[in-house]
């Protein structure tokens, strides 16, 4: 950093430092007799850079104040959100303060960017990835998602260009439906009766083949023991009121919830944690979502938990790959679905760093003027009242992503986005918008 800073010279206030954490996929096997835990290796990585950026901060914290975020970058397939929580969570919360004679600082907090939303294998799975990335990572206003193109994109086009197929992982598709029926009910989204009622069939037979079939009831006996053994006596509850295990679609639901923790915590079958008051031990466990903490300690939920991240049988199916026909409603349901989603991104003040010219080679679109951009963000483009109330007005940054890799200026972005807006125009032929509106929408 110090040499850097040489270089840049002055004004150096102008510049200021992001550290990446790069995803990668999971490719542990679990043929070992001892499972870990889905991403054990980078989840490992990934913490000790986390103390390395706290030792910066504590033993040299001008040099610190230089670093301003943290982000998590590189392809998202196989890698998903949960994976970072408990280390964004910890570096966000970690505040160092500069003692000085003549006044006090403080290192800036570490803001968040996560690139997601960019590549997925159905827009439901991108969207789901945002909701976690939001979600697991504590991310607030100030913070950033990384393109998000399933928050933007013409989700009846992307389907259309799919032959409404798509090829996805048996544990991401059995995700995104709970996910989608969940999120419907939960946004209040009517009139989706009749896909509820097929993704809750669709439910019940994915749910056995990954994990129905591979429950050992005789395993999950001795982890309730073990579960009432530790709670108990520390006067917590566990409520189990017969021998029969009820894991149905809300109780799914909840695990998924708590894919956000670190699943070290549900190693023994069940959750253990104990609070010592430390930065670390508090990043363990999401504080904030969800909202209700003691469903930790159902025991369907801890149960799902623990299956999902070490029992290798579970891994396995869930990574097998099927090809799903995508129903007319489904494609409603993500439309509507997409929409709320934009609307609760704006209202928490995330911004979205767009890359018009990466995400047109390497989109689905191929046309700057079909970019997500104008969805999130159309104000000045537009007299029309309903035009604009139905737009979320989404805070949006122009980016290069990469300058070498694309070939691209920061200045040349601009200048794509406004000749695509220039040179569009409506059924007869009319330019659609005025000089004046593209500039006031650029400014």
């Amino acid at each position: 950093i110090q040499n850097l800073d040489r270089i840049i010279g002055d004004p150096r206030d102008k510049y200021f430092y992001t550290l990446h954490f790069i995803k990668t996929a999971d490719n542990s096997e679990c043929t070992s007799e001892y499972i870990e835990c889905r991403h054990r290796e980078l989840r490992s990585d990934a913490n000790q850079i986390a103390h390395a950026i706290t030792r910066l901060q504590d033993l040299y914290p001008q040099c610190a104040s230089r670093i301003r975020g943290i982000d998590a970058a590189s392809n998202e397939i196989g890698c998903r959100p949960e994976v970072f929580g408990p280390i964004f969570r910890y570096l966000n919360n970690h505040i160092k303060m500069i003692e000085d004679k003549e006044e006090r600082e403080y290192v800036p907090q570490l803001k968040i960017t996560y690139h997601v939303g960019e590549d997925f294998l159905d827009i439901a799975d991108g969207l789901r990835a945002i909701d976690e990335a939001i979600n697991f990572l504590n991310m607030d206003c100030g913070d950033r998602l990384g393109h998000a193109l399933a928050l933007g994109v013409d989700v009846e086009e992307w389907y259309q260009s799919k032959n409404y197929r798509i090829l996805i992982p048996q544990q991401d598709y059995l995700d995104n439906l709970v996910w989608v029926y969940s999120r419907l009910t939960e946004f209040g989204i009517q009139g989706m009766d009749s896909l509820k009622d097929y993704i809750q069939k669709k439910y019940e037979d994915f749910f056995y083949e990954i994990y129905g079939k591979h429950m050992d009831y005789e395993v999950i006996h001795r982890i309730l023991k073990g579960a009432e053994s530790e709670y108990h006596p520390r006067g917590m509850e566990m409520t189990l009121k017969n021998d029969r295990y009820h894991f149905n679609m809300g109780r799914y639901y909840d695990s998924w919830k708590l894919r956000g923790d670190d699943p070290e915590l549900y190693s023994h079958g069940y959750f253990s944690w104990y609070a010592d008051g430390s930065e670390e031990t508090d990043a363990k466990v999401n504080m904030k979502f969800p909202k209700q903490f003691e469903i930790r300690r159902k025991p369907e939920i801890f149960l799902l938990m623990y299956y999902y991240h070490f029992n290798r049988d579970v891994r396995r199916e869930g990574r097998k790959c099927i090809e799903v026909k995508v129903r007319k409603e489904y494609v409603k349901a993500v439309e509507l679905l997409q929409k709320e989603m934009q609307r609760r991104v704006a209202k928490r003040g995330i911004g979205i760093e767009t890359n018009p010219s990466s995400n047109v080679l390497i989109g689905t679109f191929k046309e700057y003027i079909k970019h997500p951009i104008f969805n999130f963000y159309n104000y000045h483009l537009t007299n029309d009242k309903e035009a604009l109330d139905n737009c979320a007005q989404l805070s949006v940054s122009v980016n290069t992503d990469d300058q070498g890799i694309f070939a691209t200026s920061l200045e040349n972005e601009y200048a794509l986005l406004a000749s695509a807006l220039e040179n569009a125009v409506n059924q007869d032929g009319k330019a659609l918008y005025k000089k004046t509106m593209i500039y006031e929408w650029i400014d």
